[in-house]
């Protein structure tokens, strides 16, 4: 995986390992959000890493380059994004004799997909998953990425107003490719109609929803997290995230906005498994 980030990759977004030269009881795999990179996991990663466990950040297809305008995102497929993550999963367990998988945002969006079909994760932590736009009504993620994926690729600004300004962190675009929103939107589709028929594969799967989520359709987050229950039982949890706020990004550690303190130490509880005995 090191191997891919070569040339044209910016450093701080390759992908990352955080080791102790054996394998851990827990392995911990992070997948970062939509036009960011590894570095958005990096502080969270090293305090998980500090608990004795291996951690694994890799970068995703298309992700990472060091150009800020680069027009890689635009080719971003939900085939490759299914294929990357089953990777790193793989190779996960060989870092540790249970593996936690944990996404924000896109990342989230993988991470429910895993959960749904791959039977070796213990613990599937999905923060915040982009399984829909906010303000649109629940379930309009299909007709959403049907249309996005036969129009011509545009490239949106995260901040209209800033537009390439807008960059505060070295590793992120200021700017997402709609044909990029549609492969994760087909992702969200696929896990969602699978999670109404069939049991989720995963041992244990969370949901973490922000109370004030600007981007993401927290109301299709719990309609997914209801399908799960119904087949999966009390192996399915939501918790919510409360008293920050309205920010969708509530991880990176670049931007001085992100609520750190208060968010980090809330997120490795939920990761870290601290009420594992509650758990059926």
């Amino acid at each position: 995986m090191r191997a891919e980030d070569g040339h044209g990759i910016e450093p701080n977004s390759r992908t990352r390992a955080l080791l102790h030269g054996r394998q851990t009881e827990r392995a911990v795999l992070l997948l970062h959000g939509l036009a960011s990179a590894p570095a958005q996991f990096a502080l969270l990663g090293e305090r998980l890493h500090q608990r004795g466990w291996n951690v694994l950040i890799p970068r995703l297809p298309r992700h990472g380059h060091d150009d800020p305008m680069s027009e890689e995102l635009a080719q971003l497929t939900a085939q490759s994004l299914r294929a990357s993550a089953t990777r790193a999963l793989e190779i996960s367990g060989g870092l540790g004799e249970k593996v936690t998988v944990a996404g924000f945002s896109m990342g989230g969006t993988l991470t429910t997909w895993l959960a749904q079909h791959r039977a070796e994760i213990d613990h599937a932590v999905a923060i915040s998953p982009f399984l829909g736009v906010a303000m649109l009504p629940r379930g309009s993620s299909t007709g959403l990425a049907h249309v996005l994926r036969r129009l011509p690729n545009r490239f949106i600004w995260w901040d209209p107003l800033l537009r390439e300004r807008q960059r505060v962190t070295p590793h992120g675009y200021p700017r997402v490719a709609t044909h990029a929103l549609a492969a994760v939107l087909a992702l969200a589709e696929e896990t969602m109609h699978r999670a109404r028929t069939a049991p989720a594969a995963a041992r244990r799967i969370t949901i973490v929803v922000h109370r004030r989520e600007p981007a993401c359709n927290t109301g299709d987050a719990l309609r997914l997290a209801q399908s799960w229950q119904s087949n999966h039982g009390g192996a399915v949890r939501v918790e919510t995230l409360t008293g920050l706020p309205m920010l969708h990004d509530i991880l990176e550690p670049g931007r001085p906005q992100t609520p750190v303190s208060r968010v980090y130490p809330r997120l490795i509880e939920i990761i870290d498994g601290i009420h594992d005995k509650e758990w059926p």
